[in-house]
């Protein structure tokens, strides 16, 4: 399965959901990707890779990738980690509304950190 997280702008969010499933992930059938809806050139702030690190997660890749009709389709399913992004609705949408945080509020990163990687478990659950 084919699974594609979507956030804001691709550099927090679904970059941790997208690094936490590849770490918990045992099922080599499931492929994983993240993208943004917003054109920012961003990067993912070092608190973010600290508190990932905290996971045993030591890169993260900081190359924003877009949400376009290539991803849209190549993905099964599409998890929107955010309370501040719409996607036209489908049977392969699942919305996680994640609030956001400034990327200086390590607490904040962790509450989300932790927040996501729960949802992650729970999927990979829902997936074999």
């Amino acid at each position: 399965m084919n699974i594609l997280f979507v956030c804001r702008h691709n550099r927090f969010r679904s970059k941790v959901a997208e690094a936490l499933f590849s770490k918990y992930n045992k099922n080599k059938n499931n492929k994983v990707k993240s993208c943004g809806v917003k054109h920012d050139l961003l990067y993912v702030d070092d608190n973010v890779k600290n508190v990932l690190l905290e996971y045993g997660i030591k890169k993260v890749d900081n190359t924003p990738r877009f949400i376009d009709n290539g991803l849209r389709e190549w993905a099964d399913r599409i998890v929107v980690v955010a309370d501040n992004v719409t996607l036209d609705s489908s049977e392969k949408v699942e919305i996680w509304p994640v609030t956001d945080c400034e990327q200086s509020d390590k607490e904040g990163i962790k509450i989300r950190v932790e927040e996501i990687s729960k949802r992650i478990k729970e999927l990979i659950l829902r997936l074999k």
